[in-house]
């Protein structure tokens, strides 16, 4: 039988990637995963160094990765001592901390990030690669936003689309694995086209419509799941979803949106949440 998929971390020795660690260790042990803490590493530009300095270069590039190694080795080590048994292993790649985490999210169960960091990831956490692995990773891409909330429920954003539907299936998991409540929002304004004088009465008609199909079949899946139904009558998807955010232990929104959420993945709303959400949050692509 082969061995359960890793989860992922991308770490650089930040306060922030380690914070970013113990949560993926947390995950790892729930799902009964092993961890993989992966790092970025760039060369240096030989090409464009001052005539004669070759020796110096290569010099810097050998304690540049002796560094790298001793960064990882020391993260692994705290990990392990916070988590007895859990299976941990490194990866020191060369290439930048985009393709490197992308690359390494195709064989995960899921990639995890932080809200900043330096080193071989400098702009990654949250900066443009973070920005680019929650676009381009496959798989949940989880973006760690501080210390999560001991308890709480898990938070997902839905519509009436297949990616929606991927991610109400991964944050359903995530809430029954974690023996907490599920919130599924979704974000309704006036009904386009309405019947009678209240229009905003139809669009609210309409979103417990799709609340309730969109879950109807959880309680077969998830039988002692307790789940919320929450529309939200809001001109602002972002708001609304970094507002519900606010005491939830994971937020989860799937890779592009519809309707209600119609710029949410990845566009705006999925961006804001990244960026501003109280907690985790978890951008669901599809698997590799």
């Amino acid at each position: 039988m082969d061995a359960k998929p890793p989860v992922v971390v991308g770490v650089d020795g930040s306060p922030a990637a380690m914070e970013a660690a113990r949560w993926a260790a947390a995950y790892a042990v729930r799902h009964g995963a092993s961890l993989r803490c992966v790092y970025g590493y760039h060369l240096p530009l030989y090409g464009y160094s001052p005539i004669g300095s070759l020796g110096e270069m290569e010099n810097f590039d050998a304690r540049a990765r002796r560094n790298a190694e001793d960064m990882l080795a020391t993260t692994a080590d705290r990990l392990r001592a916070a988590y007895a048994g859990l299976e941990i292993d490194t990866q020191l790649e060369i290439g930048g901390g985009t393709a490197v985490l992308v690359e390494a999210s195709r064989e995960a169960i899921a990639t995890v990030v932080g809200a900043r960091g330096d080193g071989g990831f400098t702009h990654l956490l949250l900066g443009s690669v973070a920005d680019q692995v929650t676009v381009h990773g496959l798989g949940p891409i989880i973006v760690v936003r501080g210390p999560a909330p001991d308890r709480g429920p898990v938070l997902v954003g839905v519509d009436a689309s297949d990616h929606a539907a991927r991610a109400l299936r991964y944050a359903a998991a995530e809430a029954a694995l974690r023996n907490t409540d599920l919130v599924v929002l979704n974000a309704y304004t006036e009904t386009l086209h309405p019947r009678t004088a209240d229009a905003a009465a139809e669009g609210k008609a309409e979103a417990e419509r799709l609340l309730a199909d969109v879950t109807a079949d959880l309680p077969g899946l998830h039988p002692r799941l307790h789940i919320e139904l929450r529309p939200v009558y809001t001109g602002r998807t972002d708001q609304a979803m970094i507002e519900a955010s606010a005491g939830a232990v994971l937020t989860v929104v799937g890779c592009r949106g519809l309707g209600g959420l119609r710029s949410l993945l990845l566009g705006s709303t999925s961006r804001a949440l990244t960026h501003h959400a109280a907690g985790p949050v978890a951008v669901v692509h599809r698997n590799a």
